[in-house]
């Protein structure tokens, strides 16, 4: 037994312990920690292995993201309503004709309830269009010159971008300012109309870009260039006397439309190329416009924030096509924003290598009908006539489970 003296002692200190716990402020609630699991080294072990395997992983699926735009096969459209291809490299051969193949391919894909239309760098004028458009009824809908302008399939025009008349001045003084006036022609597109700064259709730069039958070339004066021969041999006058103009003197040509141009085009040879870009995007500087180089020996000065991609964008919008079901084929640069924005993007064997990086499928070249093979192998699987809605095969099995009951 304890003294009495010493249990009240111990009363009394266990009496004043209980007062200084309540006197004493609430400790702070201790944080929760992140892992639900206690940090034992057993059990951190596996997490830690299977974090070490899935870094490689992760890394390689970053990789083919950037280098490709599919990331897998399932992220492919399953149904498509579309087909949108470009013009030269990819829907006509190198002789710029539509080989038979590629014309029963775009038959076909109709049948089977796509879309087809063009989207081009091209006018929807000039030689071209009787040859290689209106008997396949491409010539409506479609995106042309750049995607500057588009029509529907009532012929109507959805957009249409134009070039200020200072952008076009300020080209203008490049060009004289470079080569003082000898190895460059300019041009501009107006609409469906080419105005050539020329009155001289032997012009060489002139001669080489009209033999792609592409725009309704008028040359200085407002005279069509087939016309510019006859009218001169019936006239007497040699072609250098009879039509002499600084050829670029562009504004002189365009007079009131200097404000109505599309896009304006700079024709020289390959070497003076670099030099005239450089000149060009420095007195382009502070303008509303950008150069793009469309050939080895033309550089193309269109509006700012305009592509081909963003007129499909807009006819797209227009015709209520969702560009996840859109399949497109095309070849160049100027195709990547294409190819990027559409669920289906495919690359043709001859296509630059910078635009195969953001493609699913690369096809045959363009000599080898490759427009006609990624038709047959990924736009046909994929159309309306053969990928019924999920609505249609819902409703075919409710059919046969009636008839089952």
């Amino acid at each position: 037994r304890v003294p009495g003296r010493r249990r009240r002692e111990w009363r009394a200190a266990a009496v004043l312990c209980r007062r200084q716990r309540a006197a004493a402020p609430e400790p702070a609630p201790r944080p929760r920690p992140l892992l639900l699991l206690p940090p034992r080294p057993l059990l951190l072990v596996p997490l830690l292995l299977l974090l070490l395997l899935c870094v490689p992983l992760l890394l390689v699926v970053l990789l083919h993201c950037s280098s490709s735009h599919a990331l897998l096969p399932r992220l492919l459209p399953r149904r498509l309503e579309a087909v949108v291809l470009d013009a030269d490299g990819s829907f006509l051969d190198p002789q710029h004709k539509v080989s038979p193949a590629n014309a029963e391919a775009v038959l076909a894909a109709r049948r089977a309830g796509l879309q087809v239309f063009l989207a081009t760098g091209r006018a929807r004028s000039g030689p071209w269009v009787e040859e290689c458009l209106v008997p396949l009824s491409l010539d409506c809908p479609g995106v042309f010159t750049q995607g500057l302008t588009s029509f529907d399939a009532l012929n109507q025009r959805v957009h249409e971008d134009k070039l200020a008349a200072s952008a076009v001045a300020a080209v203008q003084r490049a060009c004289e300012s470079a080569e003082k006036g000898n190895g460059v022609t300019l041009a501009a597109y107006v609409q469906e109309r080419l105005l050539v700064a020329c009155g001289d259709e032997c012009d060489p730069w002139l001669m080489r870009y009209a033999s792609y039958g592409d725009g309704d070339i008028e040359l200085a004066g407002g005279e069509p260039a087939a016309d510019v021969a006859s009218s001169r041999e019936a006239r007497g006058a040699a072609p250098a006397e009879a039509f002499a103009i600084e050829s670029t003197d562009l504004l002189g040509v365009l007079g009131e439309e200097a404000g109505s141009a599309n896009k304006v085009l700079v024709l020289s040879d390959e070497e003076s190329v670099p030099a005239l870009r450089t000149a060009l995007e420095a007195a382009l500087e502070g303008e509303p416009a950008r150069v793009v180089k469309a050939l080895d020996w033309t550089l193309e000065v269109l509006p700012a924030r305009t592509s081909k991609a963003e007129g499909l964008r807009r006819l797209l919008e227009h015709l209520q096509i969702n560009p996840r079901r859109v399949m497109a084929v095309g070849d160049g640069e100027n195709d990547i924003e294409m190819m990027r924005m559409v669920g289906l993007p495919v690359a043709m064997g001859n296509a630059m290598q910078p635009l195969k990086r953001h493609v699913a499928y690369v096809t045959a070249s363009n000599a080898e009908d490759g427009v006609a093979k990624a038709i047959r192998e990924h736009a046909l699987p994929r159309a309306p006539a053969n990928t019924p809605r999920r609505r249609d095969r819902l409703r075919k099995l409710l059919r046969l489970g009636g008839r089952g009951e």
